[in-house]
């Protein structure tokens, strides 16, 4: 008999890292317990789930450990919580790991974990050390901050620059969630590349149409955005004008949207109908205005009017 089994496995990989634990048999009264390790494994796809724990290595771990990590692959929850830069919720040790990506989720939100566990399965703790990271959170309605949204489990030496967020759940703590600069970032031991240069990317419907590197703190003007793609039946604009002092990598997306065919002219009569309705293709800021003429007093004319755009 077994009082207790185990499953190690080692898993070495770039993108979507994780473990796949099938196969084994349990009998009836054994007591299984099923550790991962997770060693130098780099992710830079975009995760996305639909409901909780989403992390750019590691959705949800309850046991074993995941050292010299990187996440540079976005992560968010659509309807749910959990969501890190690493992990999005850990009962493990995390150790030198290493994280810049943007994540977003409704709670617990955490550059390296979403939040950990006092006490979980066989009596472990969540461990956090030696960990570094640069990540931007951009939707999380409670409980978030650069290393961990929530203040559970161990943390020591790790790292972080940002200049909107405290280390954890709106707290930084000296030598346990520490803030830096950026140019004492470039000074860590073992610092993946990613970190010294950071792009800025223009995309049209999820593709790319020009990208560049640019250091942290460059500013741009409109010379650099590319040419605009038109489509049939939209008008299409940038969804940030402004490219100042960047600190973070940078995502100018084109927005598309139809056109409107018929626009009121603001005018109605005492039942509320519209006086008359514009044709053509507008887009949802089209300035128009009216005036009733004079003519119609002078003439047997029913009714006179101008319309402009402003």
């Amino acid at each position: 008999e077994h009082e207790q089994r185990r499953n190690s496995g080692r898993s070495e990989c770039r993108r979507h890292c994780g473990l796949d634990i099938d196969g084994i048999p349990i009998r009836p009264g054994e007591r299984v317990a099923l550790r991962a390790v997770l060693l130098d494994c780099q992710n830079d796809g975009a995760v996305s789930a639909k409901y909780s724990f989403a992390g750019s290595v590691c959705g949800r771990m309850d046991l074993g450990l995941i050292a010299d990590c990187r996440g540079f692959g976005s992560a968010e929850s659509e309807n749910g919580s959990y969501v890190g830069g690493i992990a999005g919720l850990g009962n493990a040790t995390i150790r030198g790991c290493f994280a810049k990506c943007t994540l977003s989720g409704r709670s617990y939100v955490g550059g390296i974990v979403g939040s950990g566990l006092e006490r979980g399965a066989e009596d472990t703790s969540s461990t956090v050390t030696g960990c570094c990271n640069m990540v931007r959170i951009t939707d999380c309605e409670q409980y978030s901050g650069a290393i961990a949204g929530r203040n559970v489990g161990e943390f020591l030496e790790n790292f972080f620059v940002s200049d909107t967020l405290a280390g954890i759940d709106g707290q930084s703590y000296g030598g346990k969630a520490e803030p830096i600069g950026y140019d004492a970032l470039l000074e860590t031991e073992h610092l993946p590349d990613e970190f010294r240069t950071l792009t800025l990317r223009f995309e049209a419907d999820d593709a790319v149409l020009t990208q560049k590197t640019f250091s942290y703190g460059d500013s741009f003007d409109e010379h650099v955005y590319p040419e605009l793609p038109q489509k049939d039946g939209y008008y299409a604009q940038w969804d940030r004008t402004e490219l100042e002092d960047l600190r973070f990598d940078t995502v100018v997306s084109a927005v598309y949207t139809p056109y409107t065919t018929a626009v009121s002219a603001g005018v109605k009569r005492d039942n509320g109908q519209d006086v008359f309705l514009v044709e053509g293709d507008y887009d949802d800021n089209v300035p128009l205005f009216c005036t009733r003429d004079s003519i119609a007093k002078q003439c047997k004319v029913i009714d006179h009017w101008q319309v402009k755009s402003r």
